[in-house]
């Protein structure tokens, strides 16, 4: 789905200052850079045939060990052959720079492409994501590993409660008792799945480092293959399962066009679902039948969890009106439950 945020920017002042304390001794050419994350904003930064990232890190992902815990879990990553770009060092020496309250990295930039939605791309993200849980099984980063889950989470269930009422004030004539409604189904659906995938038994099996926000803004692409794996920002220590779930939900959906959300396709597309099964397969990850049997369930959660926080924090997601928006999370985690038994059985094959 689209952003739910306006996305912040460096201002010119901002990023001269940081460019002064970065190893970059010339440059020719500073862009603005507006993918991943809107409330952490990027500017590429180019001196002959060399460029870099410079990013500002949201101010919730900034605490120092927990700046720590992203940035040794990238460099592991990368010593494991992983495409990913560790954090490079400032004039300081230390790869995280603390200025005016807020901290900064950089990073080499990779050249790629973004996500086609297509069977090639979809297996490359799923053999990527396989090689990564894999080499992330042995990796021990050191620092904060707590973040927030979409799983299990009483936040989520807080969000859809207040969602109405933010609905409203943003909305006035919105459809009060439909709106109602709909977040109450919702909050059963979200209280079932995790009940679902609780019970399955997932939780005690391969509880390691994660990315966190393994989607396709994420993911940078060659031909036929991911050439990068960027934004480590939402790194925590959860079962893999989580991840592939979340994965599984955002590689696998069916192409948003336009505004018109009544329009939107609520369902998955079942080609980049198997190839990216596939994928995890090729990349050597095997899940057992306990966390495949969960995973339906979980993707349930991570869809309603993406949609009514937004909501509930402005009564809209983007631009878009909430209450369009809720009416389309909730059809959307509807079909997820409908569909639940064929997503298990292309898990299985």
């Amino acid at each position: 789905m689209p952003s739910s945020r306006p996305r912040e920017r460096f201002s010119s002042e901002e990023a001269l200052a940081v460019l002064r304390q970065t190893g970059i001794e010339r440059v020719e050419r500073v862009t603005e850079f507006p993918r991943g994350s809107s409330r952490s904003p990027k500017i590429v930064v180019a001196c002959g045939d060399r460029r870099w990232l410079v990013k500002r890190r949201a101010p919730v992902n900034s605490d120092p060990e927990r700046v720590r815990y992203c940035q040794h879990f990238q460099r592991l990553l990368a010593e494991a052959s992983l495409p990913v770009p560790p954090p490079l060092p400032f004039a300081s020496g230390q790869t995280s720079l603390l200025l005016h309250g807020q901290v900064y990295e950089y990073f080499d930039f990779v050249e790629g492409g973004r996500y086609a939605r297509e069977a090639s791309h979809a297996m490359a993200a799923g053999e990527a994501l396989g090689r990564l849980l894999r080499a992330a099984s042995r990796c021990r980063p050191r620092g904060d590993a707590v973040h927030g889950s979409f799983h299990g989470s009483g936040i989520i269930l807080g969000a859809a409660k207040v969602a109405p009422e933010a609905i409203f004030r943003a909305e006035p004539d919105a459809p009060r008792a439909q709106v109602e409604r709909q977040a109450m189904a919702l909050r059963r659906l979200y209280r079932d799945a995790a009940q679902r995938a609780m019970l399955a038994g997932f939780a005690g099996i391969g509880v390691h480092p994660i990315h966190g926000d393994f989607h396709p803004g994420n993911l940078l692409f060659g031909d036929e293959s991911v050439v990068g794996i960027v934004d480590f920002d939402a790194a925590r220590t959860e079962p893999r399962a989580v991840e592939v779930a979340n994965a599984l939900l955002q590689f696998g959906a069916l192409r948003l066009a336009g505004d018109e959300v009544a329009s939107w396709p609520v369902g998955l597309d079942p080609l980049l679902v198997s190839a990216m099964i596939a994928g995890l397969a090729k990349g050597g990850l095997r899940l057992e039948s306990r966390e495949r049997s969960a995973v339906p369930w979980l993707m349930i959660e991570a869809c309603i969890a993406e949609g009514v926080v937004p909501i509930a924090r402005t009564g809209a997601f983007a631009d878009l009106p909430g209450s369009q928006m809720l009416s389309y999370v909730l059809h959307r985690a509807e079909s997820l439950a409908a569909s639940a038994d064929s997503l298990l059985v292309a898990l299985c094959a």
